[in-house]
């Protein structure tokens, strides 16, 4: 506190997983697409994508425990299936743990069926509890991606809470 002036903020940590070479069909957030256009396999963004998980985590974690900050983590599916000790890093700290869907280059959106978005979110709950053993209570959609019914099938899902950058809602 500074004059009396109080400050807050939110951190959270993404853990995702991106494919080389996503499934046909797959929607991703086009505003990763390289300089070089749109590639598979796409080497360039993955390498980028493992040094965060390989390396740049690391030192995250360091900065966030030499200053005693509690952060969410959004974890995707394929990457709780990767790396599924790393949960005992977000466990152990007593950190909320959000489902964010399956791939880093898969995301929700109105082109998917709600039976195809019922199964995704269904493998992100899935995927989170095998790893931390609890279902989780809150939800950030991989790259905000969302279609107009899903935070209606989010919470026929059991997600208590949505997360997005901007706002925070809850679905009904």
């Amino acid at each position: 506190m500074a004059n009396g002036a109080y400050a807050a903020f939110h951190v959270t940590l993404f853990i995702e997983h991106w494919e080389l070479a996503p499934p046909p069909g797959s929607v991703k957030d086009q505003r990763f697409i390289s300089e070089f256009g749109p590639q598979a396999p796409d080497y360039r963004t993955w390498t980028q994508r493992e040094y965060g998980n390989r390396v740049g985590i690391f030192r995250v974690l360091d900065v966030l425990d030499r200053h005693a900050i509690k952060a969410s983590v959004a974890i995707g599916a394929s990457a709780c299936e990767r790396i599924p000790r790393w949960s005992q890093r977000w466990t152990r700290r007593g950190w909320e743990v959000l489902a964010h869907g399956t791939h880093a280059t898969r995301i929700i959106s109105s082109k998917m069926a709600d039976a195809e978005q019922r199964a995704y979110i269904a493998a992100s709950i899935e995927a989170v509890a095998s790893v931390t053993g609890s279902a989780p209570k809150g939800w950030l959609s991989q790259d905000q991606g969302e279609a107009p019914n899903t935070p209606a099938l989010l919470a026929d899902a059991g997600i208590h809470y949505l997360v997005d950058w901007s706002t925070m809602t809850r679905p009904t």
